[in-house]
């Protein structure tokens, strides 16, 4: 079971409950100044041990709580990115190909989803692989895939070419199956992000999503 903060909390507040509840009454029971001496020293001593005791056991469970609490972060971000951490992608080195009757130098896109559950709106872009950046603006040197089933599935993109030696990759931003959207940098880093994934490329709607076929599962 994961502890929540605030269960951690509540459970940290009983914890000082129990402990004023057992050692308040060996305070107000405690020896007067009145009696004699030694009785006083004993019973000074024995209120002394008891708090002493009572406090390292609330120091404990306090330590205990702050592991569980740690753990418990630990394993929910386990979980939120068990899902994104399965999808990767690459492409392939550029061939002309002709499209809409002009010849336009386009790469293999592959999309690797071994999550077992499906992603949405996914955006492929190219990017600068030295740099991280995005080598077109809206539209251009992008595919957009509405949906990725589980397995690899491959696509065409249109690549800027090799000129001056410059070498890209590709990467993806996507949504997983809890409507998280995330960020697959070109270098492989995986982040959570707060927008959507038009609304992270400033992309205005509508955008005609290309769904899966058999045609472009690789497997």
């Amino acid at each position: 079971m994961i502890f929540t903060e605030g269960r951690l909390a509540i459970g940290a507040l009983i914890i000082f409950g129990l402990w004023l509840f057992f050692a308040l009454p060996l305070i107000l029971n405690a020896p007067s100044l009145s009696i004699c001496s030694d009785m006083a020293t004993a019973g000074w001593a024995q209120v002394y041990t008891g708090i002493a005791s009572a406090l390292a056991t609330l120091g404990a469970v306090l330590v205990a709580m702050g592991v569980a609490m740690k753990d418990s972060r630990r394993r929910l971000k386990e979980q939120e990115f068990a899902q994104a951490e399965k999808i990767t992608a690459w492409m392939f080195e550029p061939e002309v190909r002709e499209q809409d009757g002009r010849s336009v130098l386009q790469s293999e896109l592959f999309v690797n989803n071994t999550s077992g559950q499906l992603i949405y709106k996914v955006i492929a872009s190219v990017t600068n692989a030295e740099t991280g950046a995005c080598v077109g603006n809206g539209m251009s040197h992008r595919r957009f895939v509405g949906l990725v089933p589980p397995g690899t599935w491959i696509y065409k993109i249109e690549h800027p070419g090799h000129g001056m030696h410059k070498r890209f990759s590709i990467e993806l931003v996507f949504q997983d199956a809890a409507n998280r959207t995330w960020r697959r940098s070109s270098s492989g880093d995986l982040l959570k992000i707060n927008s959507e994934p038009l609304a992270f490329y400033q992309i205005v709607p509508p955008v005609s999503w290309e769904m899966p076929s058999s045609s472009s599962n690789a497997a």
